[in-house]
């Protein structure tokens, strides 16, 4: 039987690093992708340029995949444990980051007998600097009633009361 192999993805933006990580992965068997819905990815970073639905679209008819799973945890244990994949394939770049995530993996791999691999890291690209460049070039209306109405309905918001200014009163919206 081909070997499983589990990759996560949240895909803000699609970009040749993203399809590097499934080619190696398909290389090593069966792909898998776990898919973060916006409430998991709004509690960390910046909600996507795209909701759920539409991502694990274009996750699915990404070649290479055979199967796109919601990955509802931040951390990939539990989808490592709920899939027992032989491989779970990330980018080394998580090296750089805080290690609870990685030692989080490494303890669930570890559980079910599957192997760590990772991918060195594409040079110049990662999502949150285009999904920060698109904004800036006004690509993306980030305040749009859309998003804030997405990002309410992935996150408890409240509404503050306006703070009247000189030039123009704006009603503040928080989340957490």
């Amino acid at each position: 039987p081909m070997s499983r192999v589990f990759l996560d993805l949240r895909l803000y933006t699609l970009h040749h690093r993203h399809i590097n990580l499934i080619d190696k992965a398909r290389s090593l068997g069966s792909v898998a992708v776990g898919l973060l819905p916006d409430a998991a990815i709004a509690n960390n970073k910046r909600l996507p340029f795209v909701n759920w639905s539409q991502r694990e679209k274009i996750a699915a008819n990404l070649i290479g995949v055979s199967e796109v799973v919601p990955q509802e945890d931040w951390a990939y244990g539990p989808n490592i444990v709920r899939y027992k994949p032989d491989y779970f394939v990330h980018g080394d770049d998580w090296l750089n980051e805080p290690t609870y995530l990685r030692d989080n993996a490494i303890k669930a791999l570890d559980l079910v007998g599957a192997k760590l691999v990772e991918i060195p890291h594409t040079p110049d690209i990662s999502s949150t600097s285009q999904s920060s460049n698109a904004i800036r070039a006004g690509i993306y209306p980030d305040a749009g009633r859309a998003t804030v109405t997405r990002l309410c309905t992935s996150k408890t918001c409240y509404r503050a009361r306006a703070t009247y200014r000189q030039h123009a009163p704006r009603p503040a919206l928080t989340s957490h």
